[in-house]
């Protein structure tokens, strides 16, 4: 059952990362806050499906 799992982790990996190259590609070139809010979204599903949970204390430093 755990190879099952990995195997369906890997494949969801694979495809994300296809994906993500492709709207990267079709999108042409975009403003930086929504490159930003493109590249936040996808790497929150990318650790969403390799079961990694991030937490962050605190803000961004000036």
């Amino acid at each position: 059952m755990r190879q099952l799992i990995a195997c369906w982790r890997l494949l969801h990996v694979v495809v994300h990362i296809g994906r993500g190259l492709a709207i990267a590609l079709a999108s042409g070139p975009l403003d930086e806050a929504h490159r930003q809010a493109h590249v936040r979204d996808w790497s929150r599903r990318f650790l969403a499906i390799l079961g990694i949970e991030l937490q962050m204390t605190g803000g961004p430093q000036p």
